[in-house]
């Protein structure tokens, strides 16, 4: 009995993490309304938890399962206590993706410790197993010494929770957020797992019942307010990962160049075995587009789509720096055939920066169509970004105009691909913003989790601007 009640735990576990993992994704919109997010939050939480129940009733109710017609406890008031520790997950898996590691690892570790408080006080100890405060009973014919010859039972939760912690504790180190919540919150629930039974309710009865579906509503509210926290904070993280991506100007972007070419041929600056970072420009060499002179800032109007090509460079680098350093290793060729990857536990980003020769307002034209190149066979999410920069402005001079899915990637149409596939993604230009005017496109490639430490096989073919 005792094993098959921890495995329905980890079933219901496993179950709300796939759940997690295939529903949970951030809003499109780079500035979501706060009922989008409620919305959101509620499936997120609901799905997770609704996963993780229906993979317990699955095996609870199986004819070989001993609970099917002996169990110890109600499977209602079973899925209640243990969608109090599930009802966190989706917020867990939103704050693993960021950079805070703790919060992460605190919302899994109070799941945990909630899930095992809220089965002390429902499941009989003959389920959890646990020893009674009374080991040896003491009896008027026992002799005065006879406890003193009771050998304790062998205990190892003590060694499990403190591997746990060590290796929690190195996922912290390592940033791997999900890493360090998983083993953090197992070894809180061994930990209450293993505290000596108590007074505990009637399994059950009607008041237990109630008692667990008061406890689960009120859990519930405060998981998916903190899952819209979470989802706040993730939007404008990866807002200010777009907003605040590299793009030089033009008078800095041609000093970039020669330093790198500089570099290239005296040094390089390494680390652990790789390039500190690294910049990609196709080959061969296309010549640049120049706007035309009707499309200076005096006159803002497109009269026909503008197509210009990409023959910018792709920038390969990592956090703290937001910009290939001084000694980048500077290479030609294509990113769809470059395999460029993290040699640390830092992740990678990639963009590609396209500069124009003269400067376009913002409201000669409505939208831009980027069109891209997808060769990556990787399964996971992508998503590309784009930016706007009036370089003249520097850092106040960005308009970040939202991203978008490379469809060829995600989960529902991924396959093998032995040719680039072509896609065309489409993005509104405000005609009122903070610039009047850009001279430079950013193009981020922003991944999943399960990608960060690879350099995305996308290359950007050309931008398409439409008539206002």
């Amino acid at each position: 009995m005792i094993p098959f009640f921890r495995f329905l735990l980890l079933v219901g576990l496993v179950n709300a993490l796939i759940a997690t993992f295939l529903v949970c994704r951030l809003p499109q919109a780079h500035a979501p309304m706060l009922a989008g997010l409620l919305v959101r939050a509620v499936v997120y939480v609901g799905a997770s938890t609704v996963a993780g129940i229906a993979g317990t009733w699955w095996y609870w109710h199986r004819p070989a399962s001993p609970f099917h017609t002996n169990a110890p406890i109600s499977f209602k008031l079973f899925a209640l206590t243990s969608g109090a520790g599930w009802v966190w997950i989706p917020a867990v898996w939103v704050f693993a993706g960021q950079t805070s590691s703790l919060a992460a690892a605190g919302l899994a570790c109070l799941g945990a410790a909630l899930l095992a408080l809220g089965l002390h006080k429902v499941a009989p100890a003959a389920v959890w197993g646990m020893r009674e405060t009374a080991r040896w009973p003491v009896t008027e014919e026992a002799g005065l010494f006879t406890a003193s010859l009771y050998t304790p039972e062998q205990q190892y939760e003590g060694y499990l929770i403190a591997a746990l912690l060590y290796l929690g504790g190195l996922s912290i180190f390592l940033h791997e957020n999900l890493m360090a919540a998983l083993p953090l919150a197992f070894s809180v629930f061994v930990f209450v797992w293993a505290l000596p039974v108590v007074a505990r309710r009637t399994s059950q009865n009607a008041e237990s019942e109630r008692w667990a579906s008061f406890r689960f509503a009120r859990i519930s509210v405060f998981a998916v307010l903190v899952t819209v926290l979470a989802l706040r904070l993730d939007v404008a993280r990866r807002n200010g990962a777009g907003a605040g991506a590299v793009m030089a100007s033009a008078a800095n972007g041609a000093a970039g160049r020669d330093a790198k070419a500089k570099d290239k041929q005296a040094k390089n600056t390494f680390a652990l075995d790789g390039y500190e970072s690294i910049v990609l420009w196709p080959e061969p060499p296309k010549k640049e587009i120049v706007a035309p002179h009707s499309l200076l800032p005096q006159d803002p109007h497109l009269t026909k789509p503008l197509v210009i090509r990409f023959n910018g460079a792709y920038w390969y680098f990592q956090a703290p720096a937001d910009k290939p350093g001084p000694h980048a290793h500077v290479e030609r060729g294509s990113p769809l055939a470059a395999n460029i990857h993290s040699v640390t536990y830092i992740p990678l980003t990639m963009e590609a920066h396209q500069e124009l020769a003269s400067p376009l307002k913002l409201n000669c034209c409505r939208a831009m169509t980027v069109q891209i190149e997808n060769r990556d066979n990787r399964p996971g999410a992508l998503n590309v970004a784009v930016l706007v920069k009036d370089t003249s402005l520097h850092k106040k001079g960005e308009l970040y105009l939202g991203q978008q899915p490379v469809v060829s990637s995600e989960p529902g149409h991924f396959a093998t691909k032995t040719a680039a596939v072509t896609e065309t993604l489409r993005f509104e230009i405000p005609a009122k913003a903070t610039i009047s005017k850009f001279d430079e496109i950013t193009v981020v490639m922003m991944s999943d989790m399960s990608r960060l430490d690879k350099g995305a096989r996308v290359a950007v073919d050309q931008f398409e601007l439409e008539p206002r």
